[in-house]
């Protein structure tokens, strides 16, 4: 490991992952316990309490170092997958990756082979493309997912049905279900495989049965899903 910029509450240390150097920046505060995370950039950060020794920073990321690597191994993974809002960008869709092309007529609107056609906006920056990209997300789930959402439903055996089904883009949550029985589903979900929005079409199924997060929600879910915990994991890799 290899020490650098030393202060008294911030510094970097450099640790040997495999064939990679990655840069850790440890961060002294009034805490009491130390704790490894990734930033939201993806960065490795350590934050130790001002007692703790650089010994001991040391010692717990040479302990840590196998997690952080699988941690940085997902990240970047993840990072392949994400949509890119440019002509010739990428799309994930259903679990697989298209080329994203626009072109000025709409009658190639469409997926044709592994290129997904969209009409070139007026404006072509990536904000405006994203639009077009999330719009075509949400006529997609319009046409895919009611129909995915009755048949799950029917695993349950009773006559509780949704008020309605929503679907819009939200910045965290795949979807959630409100008191009055409204379920809205996050239209990025269409990047995902159909077994993965199929665990959240159920998760937000049982809340119209269960409202908390407890022991007779995840045993109804499980009753309905028994891999529910695999195709969650799965739909980590994909969102």
């Amino acid at each position: 490991m290899i020490l650098q910029d030393t202060t008294s509450t911030q510094f970097v240390i450099c640790l040997n992952l495999g064939k990679c150097l990655v840069s850790v920046e440890v961060f002294r505060s009034e805490r009491k316990s130390m704790v490894l995370t990734l930033d939201s950039q993806g960065g490795p950060e350590l934050k130790i309490p001002n007692s703790c020794s650089l010994k001991e920073a040391h010692r717990f990321l040479e302990k840590n170092q196998g997690w952080l690597g699988e941690r940085l191994r997902q990240k970047f993974s993840q990072s392949t997958r994400q949509n890119k809002y440019v002509d010739c960008g990428r799309v994930g869709f259903l679990g697989k990756l298209y080329k994203l092309r626009l072109v000025d007529s709409r009658k190639l609107i469409g997926i044709s082979d592994d290129v997904l056609f969209l009409k070139r906006p007026s404006k072509e920056c990536s904000a405006k493309i994203q639009r077009l990209v999330v719009n075509w997300y949400r006529n997609e789930m319009e046409s895919y997912i009611p129909g995915r959402i009755k048949r799950i439903n029917q695993y349950f055996g009773d006559s509780i049905v949704p008020r309605s089904v929503k679907y819009r883009k939200m910045k965290s949550s795949y979807g959630n279900c409100s008191s009055s029985g409204v379920i809205t589903l996050n239209v990025m979900l269409m990047k995902a495989g159909f077994k993965n929005i199929d665990y959240v079409i159920a998760h937000e199924l049982c809340h119209l049965r269960c409202w908390s997060h407890d022991f007779e929600f995840y045993s109804l879910l499980k009753s309905v899903m028994p891999d529910w915990k695999v195709r969650a994991r799965n739909l980590e890799k994909d969102f």
